[in-house]
């Protein structure tokens, strides 16, 4: 048995169907492969989601214990390896970088149930990555915000 079944050949069936005619039908019956699952019972997009919530979660955490709960005037939001620093502010604005990774998931889950609605599951899939990506960025520039302002 081959790992991809969507790749081999179908044989026809015993109702006296011809091999043409199976094959014919076959690519309707691969895209219908996950016809019964709702879009939060798929495995794929529940991971997605949870992963990239949980990152976020980690990401505001981090933000206050340790860059806007350390300090009480100015912060450094941007180091530059060749000029220092570079832009400086309110410890508050550490918040926007999870938050705006927030509300990107939020809508990008938004957009990607009304394609999984209408069977363009590909791009559901896309959508929901993207964010995954954006919420590990923004734990990323978290992680450095809390190292260069501890």
């Amino acid at each position: 048995m081959t790992p991809f079944p969507f790749l081999r050949k179908r044989e026809a069936d015993t109702s006296g169907q011809s091999a043409e005619a199976a094959d014919d039908a076959f690519p309707t019956e691969v895209a219908d492969a996950d016809e019964g699952t709702t879009f939060f019972g798929n495995p794929l997009v529940r991971s997605l989601i949870a992963a990239s919530f949980f990152i976020i979660l980690v990401s505001f955490a981090a933000s206050f214990f340790f860059v806007i709960r350390g300090s009480d005037g100015t912060i450094v939001l941007h180091f530059n390896v060749y000029f220092g620093v570079d832009i400086v502010g309110s410890p508050w604005q550490a918040l926007l970088i999870p938050g705006m990774a927030l509300l990107f998931l939020l809508l990008n889950v938004a957009i990607a149930y009304r394609f999984y609605a209408v069977r363009e599951r590909v791009a559901a899939h896309i959508l929901l990555f993207a964010s995954f990506l954006a919420a590990l960025s923004a734990g990323v520039v978290t992680a450095a915000l809390s190292f260069i302002n501890s």
